[in-house]
């Protein structure tokens, strides 16, 4: 029995604008789940790449939305919000790795871009996602 899994790893970013970053993470969304990377002191151009973020595989689940925060360390649960964008999982083959820019936007401005890789994963030995009432 195979398992399918959707792995991604926010790479790198390029933050646009005049806002001063200091500590910047992305939170990475599928459906209902989400997760975040670690912060990064590394303002303007942070880099997350030996950051891996998976989540099991689900039909339903068209879109990856990856949003960037800055962290706020002096105020904990306020954090920035800078930017958001999306990628279809529909473009994505079964074990073939795709790497790509993903533009971010706040208010219709194109604030800051995330270079991910983003692949889904057949792995033995892992459930099969099914959905509820369906035969196994």
């Amino acid at each position: 029995m195979y398992g399918r899994y959707v792995h991604i790893r926010p790479l790198a970013g390029r933050i646009f604008g005049e806002a001063e970053v200091k500590e910047p993470y992305v939170r990475v969304i599928i459906g209902t789940r989400a997760e975040n990377t670690r912060w990064r002191a590394k303002g303007r151009n942070p880099v997350w790449e030996d950051e891996e973020i998976v989540f099991p595989y689900s039909p339903y689940d068209e879109w990856v939305v990856l949003e960037l925060f800055d962290h706020d360390r002096h105020q904990p649960g306020n954090d920035i919000f800078i930017g958001g964008g999306c990628f279809s999982l529909n473009a994505l083959v079964n074990n073939r790795e795709v790497t790509q820019w993903i533009r971010l936007y706040n208010k219709n401005v194109h604030i800051a871009d995330i270079y991910t890789s983003m692949q889904y994963v057949t792995e033995p030995g892992f459930p099969v996602y099914q959905p509820m009432g369906a035969p196994i």
